[in-house]
């Protein structure tokens, strides 16, 4: 009991993989059994940046171009205005519907890659001596099963898809800033860097162990 209680808590260990990029390839291969669908999760993901990149990008002439015009005017038009607006909540539906879009399609790709994961883990347990089961408790292989196969699935389900959407947004937003103002976007980015090496920089010497003289 005592080593089965030992062997499923080290089955709790998470701990980084020991080769990366092999587990990454390993991973790439199980979404490459589903080409169309991983194809639509990236186009419904790359959809929803453009499109919420471009609906920000729409406020700009809203205010110089349809209101700021009309102020002080004694006969403001406002059918820009109104056109605009409607191009805006066109492309925000637009974004609602790819984004639920993604959602879905990246949930039933992750929901496919876990059962056949699981399900080569169960063809790989009817390979293995009974050594194996002998060194391994009952916990530590459910864990397998259970606990690792969900990580996986959450990584496929959330991971992929917010890191390509945060990666698009970035350098969309980016380009966004210089188009409209260089001079702005070099002092944002400026100051950009100075907070992440300040916080950087405070995080490092408050991690530092404590000297003895201290102590």
């Amino acid at each position: 009991m005592a080593a089965g209680g030992n062997n499923a808590g080290r089955g709790r260990d998470y701990r980084k993989p020991k080769d990366v990029q092999r587990t990454l390839r390993r991973l790439g291969r199980y979404l490459w059994n589903y080409p169309s669908l991983l194809f639509l999760v990236l186009a419904a993901t790359i959809s929803q940046s453009i499109l919420g990149l471009t609906s920000s990008y729409l406020l700009k002439p809203i205010i110089d171009d349809c209101i700021v015009p009309n102020i002080g005017n004694a006969a403001p038009d406002w059918s820009p205005l109104l056109h605009t607006l409607v191009r805006l909540a066109v492309l925000y539906l637009l974004t609602l519907a790819a984004s639920y879009g993604q959602s879905v399609l990246s949930m039933i790709l992750s929901e496919r890659c876990t059962n056949r994961l699981r399900a080569n883990l169960f063809e790989r347990l009817q390979d293995l001596p009974i050594s194996f089961f002998d060194a391994h408790g009952h916990g530590e292989v459910m864990s397998r099963f259970t606990n690792d196969a969900d990580n996986v699935q959450a990584a496929i389900e959330q991971g992929i898809t917010s890191f390509l959407s945060a990666l698009i947004t970035f350098f969309g937003t980016m380009y966004l800033m210089i188009r409209l103002n260089a001079y702005l976007f070099c002092l944002t980015f400026l100051f950009m860097v100075l907070a992440v090496f300040t916080s950087r920089t405070l995080s490092l010497k408050s991690k530092a162990p404590v000297s003895s003289a201290a102590a």
